[in-house]
């Protein structure tokens, strides 16, 4: 058994737009805080998301960014993504940091942002919190999806 001085608490945050049009586009918006004593820090090195979209649009991999707080922190870490192209409907997008972040009791707002393509009338794209296969051990950084509304 272990003893956690904190534990992430994930709250979605209102897109910039609710319209999905092709350019540079927000996909997911989240904040991540920490629930615990008033100085407690969470730690997390990956966020993992699924992607539910209709067959049109297309997310493109190749240029895709992440920001914390509204700074670009891109290149602090890589994007792994799996099938979130043209016709297909269900994928994944993964954000590994290099090195572990830590966000405190005021927390930090995360937003991904791809170039969106092959967009019409009715499309759309969902994103939600990848489900973890297992859980994450001492001394290895918390995936934040393990914590999905559990």
């Amino acid at each position: 058994q272990y003893l956690h001085n904190a534990y992430p608490a994930v709250t979605a945050v209102a897109l910039p737009s609710a319209l999905l049009t092709n350019g540079t586009q927000s996909f997911a918006k989240f904040s991540i805080t920490s629930v615990g004593a008033a100085n407690s820090v969470v730690g997390f090195q990956q966020i993992l998301l699924n992607v539910a979209k209709s067959t049109g649009p297309s997310i493109a991999s190749s240029g895709m960014q992440l920001f914390e707080d509204g700074v670009d922190v891109t290149s602090t870490g890589a994007f792994t993504t799996a099938q979130i192209g043209t016709s297909q409907t269900a994928g994944t997008v993964q954000f590994k940091f290099t090195a572990e972040r830590q966000s405190p009791v005021s927390g930090h707002v995360y937003e991904f942002k791809a170039n969106i393509t092959n967009t019409v009338a009715n499309d759309s794209i969902a994103t939600s919190f990848k489900t973890p296969s297992a859980n994450a051990v001492p001394n290895t950084a918390a995936v934040v999806n393990a914590l999905d509304g559990r």
